[in-house]
């Protein structure tokens, strides 16, 4: 749709601040809510009646805007599989770093924390000369 043709936006009320990817067509021929464009009689009138279409439209964009559902479920695996391989290849590299003579003080000071809390965090890949060093 080009910018002289553009329908003006729709703002419903389900969503207050102007976002909405919502045109407003001007007949019934013209409307098609799944390409989030709807008829409204009135272009006084700021919100679409309320019709089960378009409010489930509605429902259905914002719980996928908002990671609602299988895809949100999906999602938090995803991610928690991530941070298991993120702490195992951190732990790792911690064990290579410490084998290779790095003091706590530089591995923390490179994982962004304290000496000390670097070294509570990791004492368990330490070597047995951990003692004698920082």
């Amino acid at each position: 749709m080009c910018a002289a043709t553009a329908a003006p936006r729709v703002r419903l009320a389900r969503y207050g601040d102007g976002s909405d990817p919502f045109s407003r067509v001007p007949s019934k021929a013209l409307e098609d809510p799944s390409a989030f464009r709807v008829f409204a009689v009135d272009e006084g009138v700021a919100a679409v009646p309320e019709r089960a279409d378009v409010d489930n439209m509605v429902i259905d964009l914002w719980r996928s805007e908002h990671g609602f559902g299988t895809d949100a479920l999906a999602g938090v695996a995803a991610a928690a599989a991530a941070a298991a391989d993120a702490k195992e290849w951190l732990d790792s590299t911690v064990a290579l770093a410490r084998q290779s003579g790095a003091s706590w003080a530089e591995i923390g000071r490179a994982a962004g924390m304290a000496r000390q809390s670097a070294q509570e965090r990791w004492r368990h890949v330490g070597s047995a000369s951990d003692a004698e060093r920082n």
